[in-house]
């Protein structure tokens, strides 16, 4: 393989690629990007064995064609630090050759024969929606799926597709976010798979600010995405995921209150200096008037701060897991967020649009 690349688009190809490479302790292989030459382009694939993803990209030569793989963290810090606005690159069986400005840099590879054959792209019936809307759906639902090792249910976004309904679900059993939009045509067949949050993750990294369609393709224990040259496949999880359905509250399940978006949040955020570290909590303490914010610390001290709500009737006190409030305040919320609560111990929910419903359950202190 010989060929000259543009040093900044290979960096954020390989960057993005690279992402999705398997952590050490695995297969050497699988800690490699893949690049093979595909006409007048070259193909990047990297893969942990669960999530893969293609990226294609024109360089601005190539000499000779060939196949090679190249440790991906090695490869990314060397584009990040090379000078030269170009990168040529040559190969000597599984080593390379990459010369940049006055910096040059010899990589050992991998036998690009051991890497694990991944089918990705292979499909045709992909449902196409405009990519903002996409990002919209996962961003407001991948904070609340959980990170916790071995919980295959809940650790992706359950994606439905069902008439001209497209839904995506998050939850880590102690929250829950939900969105859904209206697609332009309707789905052929109804059909819902649990994306790896991986692939979520990763897929969102690769939508460039100018993409505009993105295509998704669910099939049994498969999830396509696809976006101009990038392509990304993931294995879906062979589980069954929570009912949703029985765990968000009704509109009219309890007091809904109007909050003031960021007098909530700056409230929260000065509590939560005195949650405590290893189970924090804050207490809403909600009364004629006023919500009041509370936390404790034990052997440091405590912290409080009010805000005025359009509330009238008993006092009501709930508890919450700070972060799980501060998580949802990172998000694109309108000014005026609608809560419902009903108790110290029922499911609060925020409906701060239409077709978006954020859910989480009171602390037990």
């Amino acid at each position: 393989m010989k060929l000259r690349c543009d040093r900044r688009a290979l960096q954020e190809i390989v960057g993005i690629v690279g992402g999705v490479t398997a952590s050490r302790g695995t297969r050497p292989i699988l800690q490699h990007v893949l690049m093979k030459t595909q006409g007048s382009e070259v193909e990047f694939l990297a893969t942990d064995l669960e999530v893969a993803l293609r990226c294609r990209h024109t360089p601005i030569l190539i000499e000779e064609p060939g196949v090679l793989a190249l440790p991906a963290a090695t490869l990314g810090n060397i584009l990040r630090e090379a000078q030269g606005e170009t990168i040529d690159l040559a190969t000597d069986g599984n080593v390379a050759l990459l010369r940049s400005g006055r910096g040059q840099f010899r990589v050992s590879g991998e036998n690009p024969a051991d890497f694990p054959e991944v089918a990705v792209g292979e499909a045709t019936d992909f449902v196409d929606l405009p990519a903002p809307l996409f990002r919209e759906l996962a961003e407001r639902t991948e904070f609340a799926a959980s990170r916790e090792l071995g919980r295959y249910a809940i650790d992706g976004l359950l994606v439905e597709l069902e008439g001209k309904t497209i839904r995506m679900v998050s939850t880590d059993g102690r929250r829950l976010a939900l969105a859904e939009a209206t697609l332009e045509q309707p789905v052929a067949n109804s059909v819902k798979e649990i994306v790896p949050l991986k692939g979520v993750t990763h897929f969102l990294r690769a939508l460039g600010p100018t993409a505009e369609v993105v295509g998704l393709h669910l099939s049994k224990r498969r999830a396509l995405l696809r976006c101009g040259n990038t392509v990304l496949t993931a294995t879906s999880r062979d589980a069954e995921f929570p009912d949703y359905r029985g765990v968000v509250p009704t509109d009219d399940a309890g007091t809904q209150v109007r909050l003031d978006r960021d007098e909530f949040f700056h409230c929260v955020r000065q509590v939560n200096v005195m949650a405590g570290d290893d189970a924090p909590a804050i207490t809403l303490t909600f009364g004629e008037g006023s919500l009041v914010f509370a936390g404790k610390h034990e052997g440091r001290g405590d912290a409080r701060s009010e805000m005025p709500v359009d509330y009238v009737g008993p006092e009501v006190k709930i508890s919450f897991n700070p972060a799980f409030l501060l998580d949802f305040g990172k998000l694109k919320l309108p000014e005026q967020l609608p809560f419902t609560f009903r108790d110290a111990t029922a499911a609060c929910a925020f409906r701060p649009g239409q077709g978006f419903v954020y859910v989480v359950m009171p602390m037990s202190l």
